[in-house]
């Protein structure tokens, strides 16, 4: 896709237990930065002197943990997928659920084609992930009570934890409006297109049906 620099976490999918923090830095080696450092010249050169002189590397045991779950990526990304298809194709039809938002299957036409076109795996395959946020139906007053409702059901009844992390073995459940964006406003929750009663879900290895 013409990207010279990708950052991603290795604390979420990658290491896929929750139980490591690191972080990665994908760079192409022929692309100039231009950074303006003449003691750098390159985003390359620069992250090595910073290597060097601030250790900016991984400890022995995250990195050997993270590394040793790389080869059940691929099996778990299906797995997650899956689940999260099954879910949102349930939420879409349920009475209670103003709207479902995962990638390839949203009311928006150009959300759906940019999801289409970037979300490939190695294969050139679709691959839309496993994060499904909806919407539950009425005020925003009525709806944020029921999001809090179903999440104390939900971690009473079922094998959902409810936390904001991502990545891991248990399907996590949050919402957003009272969880990691309690401090919006109601004006800033709705410029940032968060719903009182919009609900994330990060799906994990479960059985779908629970």
């Amino acid at each position: 896709l013409g990207v010279a620099c990708v950052i991603e976490s290795m604390t979420k999918f990658i290491c896929g237990t929750g139980e490591n923090m690191g972080a990665l830095l994908a760079v192409d080696m022929g692309h100039d930065f231009h950074l303006g450092l003449e003691d750098y010249g390159s985003l390359y050169s620069f992250l090595a002197m910073m290597q060097k002189d601030d250790v900016l590397s991984l400890s022995p045991f995250p990195a050997w943990d993270i590394a040793r779950n790389l080869p059940s990526i691929e099996m778990r990304r299906d797995r997650v997928q899956a689940n999260a298809q099954r879910v949102a194709e349930f939420l879409k039809e349920h009475p209670l659920v103003a709207d479902v938002r995962y990638p390839g299957m949203t009311r928006d036409p150009a959300q759906n084609g940019r999801a289409q076109r970037l979300m490939r795996n190695e294969k050139g395959e679709f691959s839309p992930g496993y994060m499904v946020y909806f919407e539950l139906k009425g005020s925003p007053r009525k709806a944020r009570v029921m999001g809090r409702r179903l999440l104390d059901w939900l971690s009473k009844h079922t094998s959902l934890k409810v936390k904001v992390s991502f990545g891991q073995p248990s399907t996590n459940v949050e919402q957003p409006a009272v969880m990691t964006h309690s401090s919006y406003s109601p004006a800033e929750l709705e410029a940032a297109g968060i719903s009182a009663g919009g609900i994330r879900l990060a799906m994990g290895w479960d059985n779908a049906s629970y």
